[in-house]
């Protein structure tokens, strides 16, 4: 893990800020939850919830074997995995499916669109157990609950999760995740303003998506629109408006790796007066542990992803 950074604004004390990078591991207190990122950005993304009864994977972004390698860097076997949590059917949140969904001991959750989506795709079974978005279902030590986000995708969701009683207390450890998503929808707030942790998407800086030469017109406008992705400026907004005192850390991931960097967001940051006992981590783009051959082998196509 990098060294964190305290920077100080007009007397202000900015709160740590970590960039994160193959390997870190969080965890507060007697937070029985940790959330690791094993692979976030345009190209990939995959992250490990653990508790001290489930280890479960949200979205499977790489493929089979650069999932079994990133696990054994976080010292766990993918036998260890109890179930794998999909947020939608992008390549880029479900391209290890096809070499995974041969473990027989793996439960795959995803709502009814999404697993019928993927189902028709690959023309495989696969051990799916659907969910409806905004009931509470209980996996092991842990209730979830999806709830439905803006996205190009068929019936995209984000999740809670939460580890009820944690160690003899009577409040709630949660986690809120929400990723891919084109604006803040009205509703947003009431499930990541409850949880102790929450992790958002930054996908990109508006000026360096305008500049960017890569990508053209329509892709430019599918990723700034109300269903593409979350902007650092609209992920800042949204976290400002709806700030919570029961917030202790805050997650960004899914940066683009053209537009945007972890610096822009740090830079950002120093124009907030959030308190100094919050705690910032931003998972770089370029850290995933993974190059582009790795990621790309035994891919398969499911949907162009909009990432930036």
């Amino acid at each position: 893990m990098r060294p964190s950074l305290n920077c100080t604004l007009a007397g202000a004390i900015i709160p740590q800020i970590y960039i994160a990078d193959l390997g870190d591991f969080f965890s507060f207190g007697v937070m029985a939850i940790s959330f690791e990122v094993l692979g976030s950005g345009s190209k990939g993304n995959c992250y490990l919830l653990r508790t001290p009864e489930s280890n479960i994977l949200i979205d499977v972004g790489f493929s089979g074997r650069t999932i079994v390698l990133l696990l054994e860097r976080h010292g766990l076997s993918i036998d260890d995995i109890h179930a794998i949590f999909i947020t939608h059917e992008h390549n880029d949140h479900c391209n290890g499916i096809r070499g995974l969904r041969k473990l027989k001991d793996v439960i795959f959750f995803a709502n009814e669109k999404t697993a019928e989506t993927i189902n028709a795709r690959m023309c495989k079974d696969i051990n799916w157990v659907a969910f409806e978005n905004e009931r509470t279902f209980r996996f092991r030590d842990l209730e979830v609950t999806a709830f439905s986000l803006p996205h190009d995708a068929v019936d995209p969701v984000g999740y809670v999760f939460s580890l009820p009683n944690c160690c003899g207390t009577p409040s709630r450890r949660k986690i809120c995740i929400i990723t891919d998503l084109g604006y803040a929808p009205h509703g947003l707030a009431q499930y990541a303003s409850g949880v102790d942790w929450l992790v958002i998407e930054a996908n990109h800086d508006l000026r360096l998506l305008e500049l960017d030469l890569k990508r053209p017109v329509y892709i430019k406008n599918r990723i700034r629109s109300k269903y593409g992705h979350l902007s650092n400026d609209a992920a800042l907004s949204f976290i400002s408006k709806n700030y919570s005192t029961r917030w202790k850390k805050i997650t960004f991931v899914h940066l683009s790796s053209d537009c945007n960097n972890p610096e822009i967001i740090r830079n950002m940051l120093r124009k907030y007066n959030f308190p100094k006992s919050l705690e910032f981590e931003i998972a770089d783009p370029l850290a995933n542990g993974c190059n582009r051959e790795a990621c790309d082998q035994n891919s398969m196509s499911i949907t162009a992803p909009t990432g930036a």
